[in-house]
């Protein structure tokens, strides 16, 4: 068995289908999907249940709702493949995707990493790692700036021994909790070698607003990022570039912590401690950071009243774009129709 495939299962009735029929399609044969049901209250259970009794490369762990970590940890624990996937249930795959990632193993290589699409609603779309990337193997410090993307954890495929002999496990938090930003950073600096395959074989249901965002759960992304600095110092993570593409991944934590609705007081304290963490002696040490994103630091740092509320007045015209370019395509999708109607009458 060379690849596990490991699907964390919740609350995704309207799209479980699509993902695992995609599953189902790759052309690469010899692998194992284990589906778990986190406690699923809706016809999620029934389903993996319905694909494990069609096809026997399909099993079914059903537990209690734990959340997104618990329920992948506990894919690994009875995964036996030589290599681990990882795919979000309302995701879905095209067929040549882990044909392509498996193409670039080696000996040397602990994680492959492929790229993936931003699938949004009423049809838009962009690429996610636009990024220059290596070609071939590479250690992050190569390339630190893939830390700052999205951790799209999905995309990869990861050694079971590296994962296993590294003790690397997600952190178990209610619900998602962004608990793949620290399993992220673990699995890239800890690998001996990268490979990045630069086919767009996962297709990433995204909303427009970031859920949490919405939610004001301000403390999610403040333990997340407080666990990955902690991480750094204690696996002693020198490499200026990685300091600074967290840093980096710090600002963007602290813009989205901003932007909640709710505990405006306690976020402003909270985002306040995010940057004392930083040192402003290895703030860009390595350069790769562009000057606006050094002088939004020091403007959050020096004025974080006034930031806020740049933040909010931003997130706003961003909104407002937003909705003006959806009009635009639902107004030239209106005017297309129109004229093949005139072309159907003339005929």
């Amino acid at each position: 068995m060379r690849l596990s495939v490991i699907v964390p299962v919740y609350g995704v009735e309207k799209y479980l289908r699509q993902c695992l029929d995609s599953v189902v399609a790759q052309t690469f044969r010899d692998f194992e999907v284990v589906l778990v049901d986190d406690g699923g209250k809706d016809g999620c259970p029934g389903i993996c249940d319905e694909y494990a009794a069609r096809d026997y490369r399909f099993r079914v762990v059903h537990k209690e709702n734990a959340g997104y970590g618990a329920a992948v940890n506990s894919g690994l624990d009875v995964a036996t493949g030589d290599w681990i996937g990882i795919v979000e249930p309302d995701d879905w795959l095209l067929p040549e995707m882990y044909e392509r990632l498996l193409s670039g193993v080696s000996d040397e290589v602990d994680v492959v990493k492929g790229n993936f699409m931003y699938i949004y609603p009423r049809g838009m779309h962009r690429r996610g790692i636009d990024i220059h990337m290596p070609t071939v193997p590479f250690r992050i410090g190569e390339c630190p700036r893939l830390l700052v993307m999205h951790p799209s954890i999905w995309t990869c495929i990861y050694r079971r021994s590296f994962l296993l002999g590294k003790a690397i496990r997600m952190r178990e938090v209610p619900g998602a909790g962004w608990v793949d930003n620290p399993f992220f950073f673990q699995t890239t600096c800890l690998a001996r070698a990268l490979l990045f395959v630069d086919f767009v074989g996962y297709c990433y249901r995204a909303p427009f607003e970031d859920p949490i965002i919405a939610k004001s759960d301000w403390r999610v992304p403040y333990g997340r990022m407080l666990e990955i600095f902690d991480w750094m110092c204690a696996n002693g993570i020198e490499d200026a570039g990685i300091w600074d593409a967290l840093h980096q991944r710090l600002l963007y934590y602290a813009v989205a912590m901003l932007q909640m609705r709710q505990h405006r007081a306690e976020i402003r304290k909270a985002v306040g401690e995010l940057l004392d963490r930083i040192d402003p002696a290895r703030m860009n040490a390595s350069g790769m950071l562009d000057h606006l994103t050094v002088a939004k630091y020091r403007l959050m740092r020096d004025c974080p009243t006034l930031f806020a509320i740049m933040v909010r007045t931003y997130k706003m015209m961003k909104k407002m774009m937003l909705y003006t370019r959806l009009l635009l395509m639902r107004l030239s999708c209106c005017k297309e129709g129109t004229r093949t109607g005139d072309k159907g009458e003339d005929a």
